[in-house]
C-alpha cells in the first residue's frame, strides 16, 4: 500500500507491482498476521499458486512415488510455518503486491491431458500479468510451465533456469513425457529455438549426470554451471547487494551474475526449481535425494529472494516434493522458498 513509500531504501524500490490492500482481502475468506492468512483462493493478484499434484512422470523415470501430495503439503506448511506477513527486516507487507492461488489442476487424468491443463492453466496465470508460481509434483511440469510461457512471450526470447543436481534432458520413454525429459522437449521446441532462447543449467553435480546427456547440452549450446566446478569456487564478499540485501551465498552471487546475463539476451526468465538439488541435510522430502553435496538451504532461499527480485523472472516453479518420504522439514523449506519469492517482487524496481 501507499504507507511503503515514506521507509527505507527497500520499500522505496516498490513500484507498480504493488496492489492496493483491499484488492488482496476481497472476497478473502481470512485475513491475519501470517502470510498463508493473506492468499486468497480462486482470486487474482501479482502472484499466483498453481499446483501440479501428479507424481506419475517421476514413477516413468525410476523414481520413488508420493509426490502428488506436494502440493497440499506444500500449502499445510504455509500455515506451519506462520510466516510473518510484515517482513520484520523491510518493515513491508509481503501480501502487498496481491497474493493469490488457483489451487491444483484437476487430478485422476492422464498424464498428458495433466500436461495440456496445467499449461492451460499457467498461461491464464501468465498473460494476466501475473507471475506463476507452480508447485509439484514430479519435474515433468516443467514443460508445460515454459510452454506456457513460449505462448505469452510470442516471438520474444525466454530464459529458463534449471536448477537441478540432474540434467533432465532424457529422451522420452516410449513416446511418454516423463520427470527426465522437461527440458530436451523445451529445448527441441521449434519455438524456443526460433526465437533465440537460452537454456542453462545451474548446480548440476557430476555424480548424477551423463555424459552423453552433456554432448546433448553441449550440441545445443545450452550452458552449463556446475556446483564444484563453478559454485563452490565463488568468493562471497560484502560487496554484492539486491535491493537493500547483501547476497551471502555461493550459489547466491552466482545466481544473480547469471540473471544478469540473461537479461541482457531475452525478454522473460522461467526459474525450474528442481529441489533435489538441495543437500538432504537441510531438504530430504524429495525423489531423489542430494547424498553427497547440494545446495544449503539458506542458498534455496536466497536463490528464491533473488528470483523475485528480478523484474524479467515471469515464473518459477519447485518440482519432486515428495511428502511420503518426509513432509514436515521440507514443506517448511519449500514455503520459505516460496515466501522469499514473494518477498522479492515486493522489492522490485524498475531499475533492477
Amino acid at each position: 500500500g501507499k504507507q511503503h513509500k515514506q521507509a527505507s531504501k527497500p520499500k522505496k524500490k516498490r513500484t507498480k507491482n504493488t496492489m492496493e490492500a483491499e484488492d488482496i482481502i476481497t472476497g478473502s475468506s481470512s485475513t491475519g498476521p501470517y502470510i498463508a492468512d493473506n492468499i486468497r483462493v480462486g482470486g487474482s493478484g501479482k502472484l499466483t499458486i498453481v499446483g501440479f499434484p501428479y507424481d506419475m512422470g517421476c514413477k516413468l523415470n525410476g523414481g520413488r512415488p508420493g509426490g502428488e501430495t506436494g502440493p497440499t503439503q506444500f500449502r499445510k506448511s504455509l500455515k506451519q510455518a506462520r510466516l510473518p506477513k510484515v517482513n520484520p527486516f523491510t518493515k513491508i507487507d509481503v501480501s502487498s503486491i496481491g497474493l493469490a492461488d488457483e489451487e491444483d489442476i484437476a487430478g485422476l487424468l492422464e498424464l498428458p491431458d495433466a500436461h495440456k491443463q496445467l499449461e492451460n492453466r499457467v498461461y491464464n496465470v501468465l498473460n494476466r500479468g501475473s507471475i506463476a508460481f507452480c508447485i509439484g509434483g514430479s519435474n515433468d511440469q516443467s514443460y508445460p510451465n515454459a510452454s506456457a510461457l513460449l505462448q505469452v512471450a510470442g516471438e520474444d526470447a525466454v530464459a529458463v533456469i534449471n536448477i537441478d543436481a540432474h540434467f533432465d534432458v532424457r529422451p522420452l520413454n516410449d513416446g511418454k513425457a516423463h520427470s527426465g525429459s522437461p527440458f530436451r522437449l523445451l529445448v527441441e521446441d521449434h519455438r524456443f529455438k526460433n526465437a533465440g532462447g537460452v537454456f542453462v543449467e545451474f548446480a548440476c553435480q557430476g555424480s548424477q549426470c551423463s555424459v552423453d546427456h552433456l554432448g546433448f547440452l553441449e550440441e545445443n549450446q545450452c550452458g552449463v554451471i556446475w556446483l564444484d566446478r563453478e559454485i563452490r569456487k565463488v568468493e562471497v564478499g560484502d560487496g554484492k547487494e539486491i535491493a537493500g540485501f547483501n547476497i551471502k551465498t555461493q550459489a547466491g552471487v552466482r545466481f544473480a551474475s547469471l540473471l544478469e546475463e540473461l537479461a541482457t539476451k531475452v525478454k522473460k526468465i522461467f526459474v525450474s526449481f528442481d529441489i533435489d538439488s538441495i543437500d538432504s541435510a537441510f531438504c530430504p522430502g524429495v525423489s531423489c535425494a542430494s547424498i553427497v553435496g547440494g545446495l544449503t538451504a539458506n542458498e534455496a532461499t536466497e536463490i528464491a529472494l533473488i528470483s523475485g527480485v528480478h523484474p524479467k523472472v515471469a515464473l518459477m516453479d519447485v518440482s519432486e516434493f515428495n511428502p511420503a518420504v518426509e513432509g514436515y522439514r521440507t514443506g517448511k523449506l519449500v514455503a520459505n522458498i516460496y515466501y522469499n519469492f514473494a518477498l522479492g517482487i515486493n522489492l522490485r524496481s524498475e531499475d533492477n
